[in-house]
């Protein structure tokens, strides 16, 4: 195989594309299941769902990104041919990944006893199935992290097809089993079980498949040492630093939103992020098939190709972020209202959240290359450090205003904007040669602009086109593609051709 095909860069038309089709799957079903627990059980069931889940991402820390950043290491040994690193590396992240699970597991099996004991009056008669769901979810947490490092060497070898038909088809029939559990009325505590046993069975198939699509690595016992240890922790740190802020202050706010207005108000605001998450969702499944690509053309020495990559990613993220935050933005409550209910509909709520998702989903494209070349530490530096100052500055802000949704979404989104927004743009910028004017220019300034004149027409189609949600949303969407058929013609050419490559 040539170093071209192992840099990933002629399937990486392909590799995006499979990874979106894949991710309709996550979105159509995450669309389902929260109208058929709210249906089934109630607004306050949905929200101690949604409490149990944010438990479990604070648990999710633990695992320090090793497994998934393994991929950098898979993409850059095998440009090189290097087998030994290969199997050394690999077999020290298996080795790191087996101990972090196991800690998780015993620290499921406390939370699921202690959680609902204390917050006892919070969650009501559901106290009972909230430590269920903690002990099967987190189990669940556990399971992926042991398996963890298949993900990173199936990406690594720019398996995407596997990786991503392994991901949508082991959650479609996980999230189907999981209704047919509810419908029979098996509850909260039935959905977390069958999200356990399923969830084992796809990182078993995922394992199968890695083996499969990199039969060089061997793994040994004897392979493991303490140098590829720390060098797998020290990059997988970085990464997990650079998110800490949004997560840590995220599942806080979340905690702080059942305790002080309770379970249902968790409810309502996790369907305006569940809209949000999927927007940067779908742009991150094109800036993670960048880090392997980026990682295997300086493994290469093609630092002059990867400048030129840079530029045309770090613009395709713009384009993609913007003008979907642009029309979550103004109609955003209106796609609530018709997947939820008036209930949930909160313009305020949504229109924060979008505006503070862009930036930061904008820029991953940046901060998935820096991962790539192994220059995103000092990104990860600052972005805790923001961690902290954001803290600070949210307690002032809930105990002037009160813990209001609105003011909650507004703590949610601060620390990314400046660590994961601004400070990547400034680093990667530094790293790759880039001018601040090259930026503006050739990154920011067209799709921003596009997303401005779609904000502006779809303001117009709120104040004087139809009351009905569907058809506003309707209108909305056609209004926007011709307006970006029209402004962006070249690059949705270049996008087309791109994929059927």
């Amino acid at each position: 195989m040539s170093d071209i095909d192992k840099s990933g860069t002629r399937q990486l038309g392909r590799n995006v594309a499979t990874s979106w089709l894949s991710h309709i799957v996550f979105i159509v079903l995450g669309f389902l299941m929260p109208r058929i627990i709210d249906n089934s059980l109630g607004q306050v069931a949905l929200g101690v769902w949604d409490f149990g889940w944010t438990i479990v991402n604070y648990l999710s820390l633990a695992m320090v990104g090793i497994g998934s950043s393994i991929n950098r290491y898979v993409a850059r040994y095998r440009a090189a041919n290097d087998v030994e690193k290969l199997s050394s590396t690999v077999s020290s992240v298996v080795a790191v990944q087996l101990s972090i699970a196991t800690a998780v597991a015993i620290a499921t099996i406390v939370l699921a006893r202690v959680v609902p004991d204390q917050m006892d009056d919070q969650l009501g008669q559901f106290a009972d199935d909230a430590g269920d769901v903690l002990f099967y979810l987190g189990l669940s947490l556990a399971v992926q992290m042991a398996f963890d490092a298949s993900r990173g060497i199936l990406t690594g070898c720019h398996r995407w097809t596997s990786y991503n038909a392994i991901n949508a088809g082991g959650y479609a029939v996980t999230a189907f089993a999981m209704i047919a559990v509810l419908m029979t009325g098996g509850g909260l505590g039935g959905m977390a079980m069958v999200f356990f046993w399923f969830t084992l069975g796809t990182e078993l198939l995922r394992a199968i498949y890695a083996v499969k699509a990199c039969p060089e690595i061997m793994y040994r016992i004897g392979l493991v040492n303490w140098r590829d240890v720390r060098k797998v922790v020290a990059f997988g740190m970085k990464n997990v630093l650079i998110y800490v802020p949004r997560i840590v202050v995220q599942q806080s706010v979340s905690i702080a939103i059942v305790g002080v207005l309770g379970p249902a108000m968790l409810a309502t605001m996790a369907r305006p992020l569940a809209l949000a998450g999927h927007l940067a969702t779908v742009v991150n499944k094109f800036s993670y098939v960048l880090t392997p690509t980026a990682g295997s053309l300086q493994g290469a020495g093609r630092n002059e190709d990867l400048r030129s990559f840079a530029f045309g990613a770090m613009r395709a993220g713009w384009i993609l972020a913007a003008l979907p935050c642009a029309y979550l933005f103004v109609l955003g409550d209106k796609v609530v209202d018709l997947w939820m209910g008036a209930d949930y509909a909160n313009w305020r709520l949504m229109a924060v959240l979008a505006a503070g998702y862009l930036i930061p989903t904008a820029t991953s494209a940046v901060l998935t290359i820096l991962a790539g070349v192994n220059e995103h530490g000092r990104v990860a530096k600052l972005s805790l450090q923001l961690s902290i100052v954001t803290l600070l500055v949210a307690l002032p802000l809930i105990y002037t205003f009160g813990l209001t949704l609105e003011v909650a979404a507004f703590i949610i989104v601060l620390p990314s904007n400046i660590g994961i927004g601004l400070v990547s743009i400034v680093v990667g910028c530094k790293v790759l040669n880039i001018s601040a004017r090259e930026y503006v220019v050739r990154v920011v300034s067209q799709p921003l602009s596009v997303a401005i004149v779609c904000a502006i027409a779809l303001w117009v189609v709120r104040a004087y086109g139809p009351e009905s949600s569907w058809q506003m949303l309707l209108i909305g969407a056609v209004v926007q593609l011709v307006i970006v058929l029209l402004l962006l013609q070249s690059d949705v050419k270049e996008a087309l051709r791109s994929l059927k490559k």
